[in-house]
Parts: structure tokens; sequence; C-alpha cells
């Protein structure tokens, strides 16, 4: 362990080692940020908590070895994160796609829920792929180095992705403020 490990690293290393209020701690300083990954991947506060009681649990029972390799605990705690999002997402849409077979006929889709923030439903309407970068960069605060170890991508290529996504935005929030009030 060096001495340039951030306390958030330090807290993950005494958490995996079985120290229950550094497992706190861990969690009241990540929680949040782990939180909205997993809601920009599931588009639902109650999986994306779900999503995070799975991933804190991925993590404790990740071999010690792994943890103490971790350099940089934030990062590391949102690609596992996001990888049991997705799974819990990929689940969720088989068991829906099941369930619609088994009633022959009857469409069921889930309520989508329209957070009260302004740009939600802008940011909603992104693909994943853009939509993580957002969370990340702006409501996470990664720097792209961050972004780019939790995807699995360059900085170059998270960046791309941003530039690509804020036009996106642009464009469904001029749309939404354009749109006349509905007429009954």
């Amino acid at each position: 362990m060096t001495a340039s490990i951030d306390r958030l690293t330090a807290e993950l290393r005494r958490c995996r080692g079985g120290d229950e209020i550094a497992a706190r701690r861990l969690y009241a300083n990540a929680g949040r940020a782990m939180e909205l990954v997993a809601l920009a991947c599931t588009n639902d506060r109650a999986d994306a908590q779900d999503v995070v009681q799975a991933a804190l649990l991925r993590v404790l029972e990740t071999p010690i070895e792994r943890v103490d390799a971790v350099r940089e605990a934030l990062p590391w705690l949102l690609k596992i994160t996001r990888h049991v999002a997705l799974n819990h997402r990929r689940t969720d849409q088989r068991r829906c796609a099941r369930e619609r077979t088994a009633l022959l006929g009857i469409n069921h889709s889930p309520q989508n829920e329209n957070p009260p923030e302004e740009l939600m439903p802008a940011i909603a309407a992104l693909e994943l792929d853009h939509r993580e970068i957002i969370i990340l960069r702006h409501f996470i605060g990664l720097t792209w180095t961050q972004i780019g170890e939790t995807l699995g991508i360059t900085d170059r290529a998270g960046a791309a992705r941003h530039r690509v996504a804020l036009e996106q935005m642009r464009q469904t929030m001029h749309k939404i403020r354009t749109v006349e009030p509905h007429q009954c």
C-alpha cells in the first residue's frame, strides 16, 4: 500500500478487510455516485438502489488481492456498479419479454417516471453510452481519465461521446421548449 492512495481507496481496503465502520464511510462517500451511475443505466430509482447494494456485495466478495491492486477506488466502484446495473437491466428486459410473451399479445411496458429535474428528460433520451458520460462528468464530477477507467475507454473517446451527448441534449431540450402546450 503506497502513501499516496486517496482516502476512499484506504476505506475500500479497510472495508474489504472486515472493518464495518470503514464500510459505512465507503458508502457515505461513494454511494451517491454509485447510485447515479446505476440510475443512468436503469432509469429507475428503486432499481438503482438495488444495483448499488448488489455492487457493494460484489465488492465485499472480491478477493483481497484484487482490492489491494486498486489504484483509485471511485472509478473502480463505479465500474462495478455499471456492470451490475447493465446485468440488472438485461435481466429485467428478458423478464419483461417473457411476461409479454406469456400474456399472448397484451402489450405491457413499464411506466416511465418523469424526474422533477428539467434536464432529466433530455438525459433519459440519450443512448446509454452518452447518458453515462453525462452522469459521470457532470453529476459525479469525474475527470476524463477516471471516466475512461470506469467505462473502459480512452480519455478521447469519453470526450467525443460527451460532445455528442451535449449536442443531443441541446436538440432534445429545444424540442421540449418549443412544443406547444397540449390542447384538449
